[in-house]
C-alpha cells in the first residue's frame, strides 16, 4: 500500500500536477491495485482473526493449512478477475484525475466527494 501512495505525494508536491494520473492506464491500474490491496488487507486480519477464534476456542483442532493457503490465493484471484473482466463498477466507471482528489476514484465516490465538499462550503 505504502508503494501506491508514492503517486498521490508526487501530485500533491507538484501542485496537484496529475503527472503520472495523466495516463488513463496508469490511472485505472492505480485504482484497481488501490481498492484490490485495501480490501486483501482486510481480508487477511479477517483470515487471522478467524484462525486465531478457532485456536482459542478449541486448542485441540488442527486448522488445515492447505485450506487456508487456497483462501488466500483464491480471494486476490477472483478479485483480480473481476476487475479486468470488467463486471466491477471501477473498471467500467472509472473516471480520470480529479482536483478534488490527488489520485483516481471511481464517478460514483467522486460525486459524493464533492457532495460533501459543496455543502461544507455553504
Amino acid at each position: 500500500t505504502s508503494l501506491l501512495i508514492i503517486a498521490c505525494a508526487k501530485v500533491l508536491f507538484e501542485g496537484r500536477n496529475p503527472g503520472w494520473f495523466g495516463d488513463i492506464y496508469f490511472c485505472k491500474f492505480w485504482a484497481i491495485a488501490f481498492e484490490m490491496i485495501s480490501q486483501y488487507s482486510i481480508f487477511l486480519v479477517m483470515m487471522i482473526s478467524v484462525t486465531r477464534t478457532i485456536t482459542i476456542i478449541k486448542p485441540q483442532y488442527k486448522i488445515n493449512k492447505n485450506a487456508v493457503l487456497i483462501a488466500l490465493i483464491l480471494f486476490p484471484a477472483e478479485s483480480l478477475l473481476e476487475r479486468v473482466i470488467g463486471t466491477h463498477k471501477s473498471v467500467r466507471d472509472m473516471y480520470g484525475f480529479s482536483t478534488d482528489q490527488p489520485f483516481c476514484w471511481v464517478n460514483s465516490f467522486l460525486q459524493h466527494v464533492r457532495t460533501i465538499y459543496k455543502a461544507l462550503e455553504g
